[in-house]
């Protein structure tokens, strides 16, 4: 982990870690065995339950005044400080021993998401993103890609069924990816790895790790539907400057 002064990070790490330890040995696991389709989702389930508890037992004795709450969608709480968090991101790929499984948590202070992390237990990569502070990888900070023009080899993480938003974007000569795992879709635009994200089903979580990792990587965030984008916002697209407001024109129309 990236040096930071920040005691969270250092309790986050700790636990993520020990949660995605849990993870690997179930996957592991999952792998040596023959299992149909239904102890897949089994096994699934069991090992998101068990990262959560591993989640929210550290941070309830870490910051007992706080609320832990785990990513489901609903809307964010109204209390001072929270933790959201989301023990096993990534649900077809852990089932077919696909790398993109993530585990992360956004902690929201007063309704403003203050810090956001990543952790990819297949590959023990963590990345992390504090307001104000920066957003860092395993290894350097976090910078957006820096592309300017669509087309060509532009690369696109897209997590939306919309099928108007793809072919606007394809006919564009866009190049879109789908990893079915948001949290990384995240982290990968943040560094460089793929050049925008977009999405159209964004929970807080998810709505906070954008804001944050995005924005501290010197990168931008557009609400397609409104003027500018909350912890309500649903419809993101974030990417360096240039390049994602020209795809914000491309998907309006």
């Amino acid at each position: 982990m990236a040096k930071s002064m920040n005691p969270r990070l250092k309790v986050l790490d700790q636990l993520l870690r020990k949660a995605g330890g849990a993870l690997r040995r179930q996957f592991l696991e999952m792998e040596r065995e023959q299992i149909h389709e239904a102890g897949f989702a089994r096994a699934y389930d069991a090992a998101r339950n068990a990262a959560g508890y591993v989640m929210q037992k550290g941070l309830a004795e870490a910051y007992p005044n706080a609320t832990i709450v785990l990513n489901n969608g609903s809307a964010l709480p109204a209390d001072n400080e929270v933790w959201l968090i989301e023990p096993l991101a990534g649900r077809a790929n852990f089932m077919h021993g696909l790398e993109p499984v993530c585990l992360s948590a956004v902690l929201w202070q007063n309704g403003v998401a203050i810090l956001g992390v990543v952790y990819i237990p297949l590959l023990d990569e963590l990345f992390f993103a504090e307001r104000g502070a920066g957003a860092y990888g395993p290894r350097t900070r976090l910078r957006a890609s820096g592309r300017k023009q669509l087309g060509g080899d532009l690369l696109v993480a897209a997590a939306t069924d919309q099928p108007e938003l793809f072919e606007r974007l394809l006919k564009a000569g866009v190049a879109l990816r789908k990893s079915g795992c948001l949290p990384y879709d995240v982290a990968c635009v943040a560094g460089g790895r793929l050049d925008a994200l977009l999405t159209t089903s964004a929970t807080p979580l998810e709505a906070g790790l954008i804001d944050l990792f995005l924005r501290e990587a010197a990168g931008v965030v557009y609400d397609l539907n409104n003027p500018t984008a909350s912890v309500t916002s649903t419809h993101l697209l974030a990417g360096n400057e240039v390049v994602t407001a020209k795809l914000v024109k491309t998907c309006r129309g």
